[in-house]
């Protein structure tokens, strides 16, 4: 199995969470909140919110303005 080395927080971030979500951890629809997010994870807000920008560009989560993820 080939290695995979992550360049930033957020890329790793990205990984693990899209697992998550492929693995049924997130249910459709489920409201995901960044403060338990980031203590789920052990890591701060801004590369938190980054990753979860890139999933929802990705179609793996939906954006809603003033709503959250």
């Amino acid at each position: 199995m080939e290695k995979v080395e992550f360049t930033t927080i957020s890329d790793r971030l990205i990984s693990v969470i899209k697992k998550d979500i492929l693995n049924g951890t997130y249910q459709p629809g489920q409201k995901l909140v960044l403060n338990d997010l980031k203590a789920h994870y052990k890591v701060g807000g801004l590369p938190l919110r980054e990753a979860m920008v890139q999933l929802a560009w990705q179609k793996y989560l939906v954006m809603k303005p003033q709503k959250g993820f």
